[in-house]
Order: structure tokens, then sequence, then C-alpha cells
């Protein structure tokens, strides 16, 4: 057992603290006291305790009043309570009020009560290991630790993986032999469900957090994140990339990544619909305007239009197929986007992002569209170096 985990006991009669700290001291760091007052005073300065376990009946404060401070105090300790007075109200009263890990009746067998411990010390160390890395993965996205962020992110999934195959073996185990499957077991899969659950919503919120603010984005992962997605989604896998080397570019990331997903499945989508069809996605750095540009080309049949954008079963009908809705949203960005298109000659779309804070192309159309002359007259992918 675990020696360094720390567990208070309150208890007004000194022969069931004595029989309480003899069974526990053996397996853990024991502290004991007959005045709950004592046990809040020991809270308020600030002692860590993994579990606090307490009569219910004690003289001044009782057991519910106790752990409801523990609460507040200590809300990471795991709260046992003991009575000699099972009833409904008082167990609704100590789970609602005092966050009850585990309410036992007493008398109260020793291995009963040690098996009450050992599971609250267990969960302990989970909250803990939880906590931990929800610091880390929220620290490592404030501060871009990208790499920071996945190997915490991986290891505590890898953690849980870990419990959930143990788990699986007892219950696979139980049903093969017809006996009952643990509570013990099923409680750890509610840990793994929880676990799962609060990571990806931690990971979700500080995420779009992230994304929703301006910031400096290498477009070289943002594009390839995108890609990477849309193969998957349309099993289309002739997306080639030309990344240049290019500084990063100041922008929304969610506001990006919905232009050029919304940008590149259209191109997909054209290049799916001929023979030999095929997208190519380059990225360069415009000098005259130190902006970034995205070149998004297809060798689709092209658009008479030029300005309607398809949407394909496989990306669903969230994204909107406008292209005045695309264009606003790059024009938040700071940026401009242009189009080029014809009959049978395919598709080129470009969206030129600045660099810096403050930037804007909006004033600049000149210099801007100097600077991609290339698209005035429309071209085939092949022409691309």
């Amino acid at each position: 057992m675990d020696t360094t985990a720390r567990i208070l006991i309150v208890d007004d009669e000194p022969r069931v603290l004595a029989s309480l700290r003899l069974h526990l001291c053996r397996d853990y760091t024991v502290l004991s006291t007959s005045d709950p007052h004592e046990a809040v005073e020991m809270l308020k300065s600030g002692e860590v305790f993994d579990v606090i376990m307490t009569d219910m009946r004690m003289p001044g404060m009782d057991g519910v009043e106790l752990l409801k401070a523990a609460r507040k105090l200590a809300p990471s300790t795991i709260r046992i309570l003991l009575t000699g007075y099972a009833n409904l109200q008082s167990a609704i009263s100590a789970v609602n009020d005092g966050g009850v890990f585990r309410l036992l009746t007493k008398p109260c067998a020793p291995p009963v009560v040690l098996d009450a411990v050992a599971d609250a010390v267990k969960q302990r160390k989970k909250d803990v290991a939880a906590q931990h890395v929800q610091n880390t993965v929220g620290q490592a996205l404030r501060d871009g630790h990208a790499g920071a962020l996945a190997l915490h992110v991986g290891k505590e999934l890898s953690n849980v993986a870990t419990v959930y195959s143990s788990v699986l073996y007892m219950v696979r185990g139980a049903v093969l032999s017809k006996d009952p499957i643990s509570k013990h077991d099923l409680d750890d899969l509610g840990w793994v469900e929880n676990q799962i659950r609060k990571q990806a919503e931690q990971l979700i919120s500080l995420a779009s957090a992230e994304e929703e603010t301006f910031r400096h984005v290498d477009m070289h992962l943002l594009v390839r994140d995108v890609v990477d997605t849309l193969r998957e989604v349309s099993g289309f896998s002739e997306i080639d990339e030309d990344f240049r080397d290019v500084p990063k570019a100041f922008v929304v990331p969610a506001k990006a990544r919905r232009v050029l997903t919304r940008l590149i499945a259209n191109a997909v989508h054209a290049a799916q619909k001929v023979p030999f069809g095929c997208v190519k996605i380059r990225i360069t750095h415009v000098p005259q305007t130190d902006m970034v540009q995205c070149d998004i080309m297809d060798n689709g049949v092209g658009e008479v239009s030029g300005t309607s954008l398809s949407i394909p079963e496989w990306l669903g009908h969230s994204e909107k197929a406008d292209f005045d809705a695309i264009r606003v949203m790059v024009d938040e960005l700071n940026g401009q986007i242009f189009h080029s298109s014809s009959p049978r000659r395919g598709t080129v779309f470009s969206v030129v992002l600045p660099t810096r804070d403050g930037e804007s192309l909006a004033d600049d159309d000149t210099s801007a569209e100097s600077s991609l002359g290339s698209l005035s007259e429309p071209q085939t992918i092949s022409f691309l170096d």
C-alpha cells in the first residue's frame, strides 16, 4: 500500500478511534482527532489529506457538517462517513451536502473499512492525475507548446487505455464464467468514460478560446491539417502540396480553417468529376506586400461564373457554399481572395493573408493584384513549378 497517503480520522469515541488507527496505520500515514472542530482547523491550516473519515454523531458538530466544511476547505480530499444511525435522510444529506464518497454503517468490519479507504485513495490518485494533466494541457495551449500538449495528452490517454484494458479483461472473464460483474470494475469503467469526456471538453474549450483570437499561425501546419482531414472524409488522395519557407500569418485560426476547408473541399469535389483529377496547394510569401499567399488549384471542368462553390456530400452541409460568405471571412482576417476559372481549364483560388497585426489588403488592391498576376490568365495545374 501507499504509506505516503494521508488519512484523517475523526471520531469522538476513543476506542473506535484507536481501532481505526490500528487497522490503517500499517498502510497509510494516519492522523486522528476526537474533536471535529480541531479537524476543521487542521484543514484551514493547509494540511493536505487524501482521505477524511468521520463519525456521523459527534458533540458540537456532526459528520455531515464536518464533511461539508471539508468540501469547501479541501475539495480534492475524498470523504467517507461512518454512522450507526443509517437512515435514508442522513444518507441523502451526507451525499448532497458533504459530497460523501462512501457511506459505512457501524459496526463496520475492518476489511470493509480497509477496502473503502483503499478505494478512496485510488480515487484521490485518479483525481490528482487528471487535474495535473488538465493544468499541463491548459498551460501548453496557453504557451503554444504543441509538443508538450501532444506528449501529456498522449500519456493521459495511454493511462486511461491501460485502466480500460484491465477492466475489460476482468469483465470478459466475468462474462465467460457467468459471474456477476464487479461494482469496482463498473466504477473504473465510469472513471474511464469521465476522463475521456473531461479531457475532450478541456481541449475543446481551451482550443476554442485560442482558435477565436488573432495570433500568428504556421500556415503549413494549418493547411496540412485541413488536407489530412479532407483526404480521410473524401477518399481523394491526389492532393499535392507545395510549401515554401514563409513567415507565419496573423489570423484567427478557426476562421482561417473554415475558409481553407471550404475552398479545398470545393477543389477536391471538382477534381473528382474528371479523369486524372488532382488538386495542388501552394503557399508562398508575397514580398511586395509582405503577405502569405495560399493558392488552391484544381484541374476540374471550371466554372463560367467563377463564383459558385459546390458542397460535396462527404463534407456535409455545415459549411456555407456562398463565395460571398467566404470573401467576408477573408475580409475579417484583413486579407483578400482572388479567383480565376474557365471551362475545361480548372479553377484557382488565392487567399492572401497578413503576417503582422494591423495589416490589411483592403486599401491596397493595386499592389495585391499585381502580386497575383499569374491569376489573370487561368492555367491548368501542370504549369506550376
